[in-house]
């Protein structure tokens, strides 16, 4: 079995997992979102398209194998979830604010 740490903000969950498994069904099925409130409904269903089930990997290393997160490794971006297949154990972090195209923001003072 596989360790997965989450981290969101205070909150702190330790999943099991089978080894293999995509991280994003792992975190659904614990009743995890790693959707912002307009992807919550308007995402590609885990086919990596989107780039909407972004979350940071902490401690482990994860080799990237989809062109975004080959592109989110090099620059510090979030990974998809739905493109992580459970290796290893791992923390990861949901990022603070979600943001997808056309998602207006407040403006930071």
């Amino acid at each position: 079995m596989i360790t997965v740490r989450y981290l969101d903000g205070k909150i702190e969950k330790t999943i099991k997992a089978a080894k293999g498994e995509v991280l994003l069904k792992v975190l659904q099925s614990h009743q995890i979102n790693v959707y912002g409130s307009i992807s919550n409904k308007l995402n590609c269903g885990g086919r990596g398209i989107c780039a909407t089930c972004g979350v940071y990997i902490v401690s482990e290393s994860v080799n990237p194998i989809h062109w975004h997160d080959q592109l989110a490794d090099k620059f510090g971006y979030p990974r998809l979830s739905c493109q992580i297949r459970l290796e290893n154990d791992m923390t990861i972090r949901k990022p603070e604010r979600k943001v997808i195209w056309g998602q207006f923001l407040p403006k930071m003072k």
